[in-house]
């Protein structure tokens, strides 16, 4: 079975699962990435990870190979489906006021 992963959203999101439930879909859902030790204190990783791109340490948006609307969610899955072929290393869903 296929799993949708939300991962670190903190503000008001709309999504229809009923697609994605229909299609007998598993959406899994995590809230920042857990905590890692950090100079002797513990740490939440996405917070870590925040901080080295405001330092220009970790430039993330060159990870970024597709930019996806929501409406074109079929297409996001398929190439999240097959990574390789389309050498996909991370896909976004890019939210237009």
């Amino acid at each position: 079975m296929d799993a949708l992963s939300v991962v670190s959203i903190g503000k008001d999101v709309k999504l229809d699962p009923i697609s994605l439930l229909l299609k007998l879909q598993t959406i899994k859902g995590v809230y920042r990435n857990g905590m890692v030790g950090d100079k002797g204190k513990p740490r939440h990783a996405f917070e870590i990870a925040m901080e080295l791109m405001k330092q220009n340490r970790i430039q993330a948006e060159a990870l970024v190979t597709y930019k996806f609307r929501l409406e074109d969610y079929r297409r996001m899955i398929a190439v999240n489906m097959n990574k390789g072929r389309h050498k996909a290393i991370k896909t976004i869903v890019a939210f237009q006021d």
